[in-house]
């Protein structure tokens, strides 16, 4: 395989230092991922030697999805080695890339304090390349200590030495990452971009801060929405991602169905059965606690503060929360003054929907009555009444859109505004659902017109 093939298609990149894992766990693990059809780079025999592999292999690891650097005992003896977890850093900390730091035989408490058998091969670095000055050398200990403290990975002891065992943990782990699939959000994303910029800054998605957000507004505003357009736009910057849909009404109906939905969907484990709400709440704190996660419970609109407290609680999403570092947790809800106060000492800030502008709102209109973006001249009498009617609420646009794809002509037009005149919101949805119910009935009569008579 040539270096330049090499560098398009991987998936995963593996880091290790061949003499310590590189013929038996590193080997063993690549086997096994490629037995799940996962594309991974293990060994450079196909790449130039001498420092102009280099490039190559720092172009590898910016190409891979996710980078898994075996921390052995050493790993940190190779220069190869570390220039690979400094790239990984790097993209890791620009929010680009995905590390999974395996603990191979070390003590993960000897890595984040640099023990002194690390800290005597940062010295040798040196004495053996005078280029390994003192600032890469810093930036390399920088890297070690990233890995060591803030990304949570796998140990060794773990799983009591069973290689096996904890090779089958990184390649579920592993798939989990990779179908982790993007939602599926509006057919025409229109107006999106700028709520999802301004969510990312109040969160601040790269720190490792655990930081909470409300996105609230009145129903039809497209609070669901920005949601899916956020988590499709940041999925890949957290070890593990949730969206919980309908949260209300699932809550409602089997609570401990939507714990064990929380917990699958993050730690990729099927759950036993849950006896209560509150085993399913210590359950969550055991399999999920420390993990960095992006969590979205859409629809958290309870009937009152003690029904939205105690259903958040249920899903640990309280005070002294499970949450590890880094992890951003988003709640949709029409009334955000019901969730503001439900972790102590914990700041939930607000996000608050707007409506859509007038440009916005004829280009969303446009696109689901004409299927493009800039509506013809044909009807523009009508337009400033449409824009009137749906007050900038995309579900009202894309109900009014779609009901007049039937209706040719300004007369039309103009009968089904005037009939709509005076209603907002869930009165025009509801209209429009009875006109719908009555074209059917009238297309069934007459189907039953052509529907020869027995005798």
């Amino acid at each position: 395989m040539a270096a330049n093939d090499d560098c398009s298609n991987f998936q995963v990149f593996l880091s290790y230092r061949w003499m310590d894992t590189g013929n038996t766990f590193t080997g063993f693990l690549r086997r096994s991922l490629k037995r799940e059809n996962i594309d991974v780079f293990k060994d450079s025999k196909n790449l130039p030697r001498g420092e102009q592999m280099l490039p190559n292999l720092i172009q590898l690891v910016e190409s891979s999805k996710i980078s898994i650097p075996v921390i052995s005992k050493g790993y940190t003896d190779s220069k190869w080695c570390l220039k690979e977890l400094d790239k990984m850093v790097e993209r890791y900390e620009s929010g680009s890339h995905i590390i999974l730091p395996i603990f191979f035989d070390v003590n993960l408490k000897h890595v984040k304090m640099e023990d002194k058998e690390f800290a005597a091969s940062f010295v040798q670095q040196h004495k053996r390349d005078p280029e390994n000055d003192e600032p890469t050398i810093q930036r390399w200990k920088d890297a070690l200590t990233v890995v060591g403290e803030k990304i949570k990975g796998f140990e060794l002891k773990e799983v009591n030495g069973d290689e096996s065992k904890l090779a089958n943990l990184v390649v579920d782990w592993v798939l989990h990452r990779l179908r982790n699939k993007r939602l599926t959000i509006a057919k025409y994303p229109v107006g999106l971009e700028a709520p999802v910029k301004q969510i990312e800054t109040l969160l601040n998605v790269c720190s490792m801060d655990v930081e909470f957000v409300g996105i609230h507004g009145k129903q039809g505003i497209g609070k669901t929405t920005i949601a899916k357009a956020f988590y499709n736009q940041n999925l890949e910057k957290f070890r593990d991602t949730c969206f919980l849909e309908d949260v209300r009404d699932k809550a409602s109906k089997d609570l401990k169905k939507l714990q064990k939905m929380l917990i699958k969907s993050i730690s990729n484990r099927e759950v036993e059965d849950i006896d209560s709400s509150s085993a399913g709440e210590t359950l969550i704190r055991q399999r999920l606690e420390g993990l960095k996660v992006l969590l979205i419970l859409d629809g958290v609109d309870f009937l009152s503060d003690v029904d939205s407290l105690s259903q958040l609680d249920a899903l640990a999403v309280s005070k002294d929360p499970w949450f590890g570092p880094g992890s951003k947790i988003i709640i949709t809800t029409r009334k955000v003054q019901r969730i503001s106060n439900f972790a102590e000492d914990v700041e939930v800030k607000r996000y608050p929907a707007s409506i859509l502008d007038d440009e916005k709102s004829l280009e969303l209109f446009s696109w689901h009555r004409f299927s493009r973006k800039s509506p013809p001249k044909d009807y523009e009498k009508c337009y400033p009444n449409v824009l009137r009617l749906a007050k900038g609420m995309p579900s009202t646009l894309i109900e009014l859109g779609s009901f007049l794809r039937a209706k040719n002509g300004e007369r039309a037009w103009e009968g089904v505004i005037q009939k709509l005149e005076g209603r907002t919101g869930n009165d025009i949805h509801q209209q429009i659902k009875n006109w719908y119910a009555e074209e059917e009935d009238e297309e069934e009569e007459d189907e039953d017109d052509f529907t020869p008579k027995k005798k």
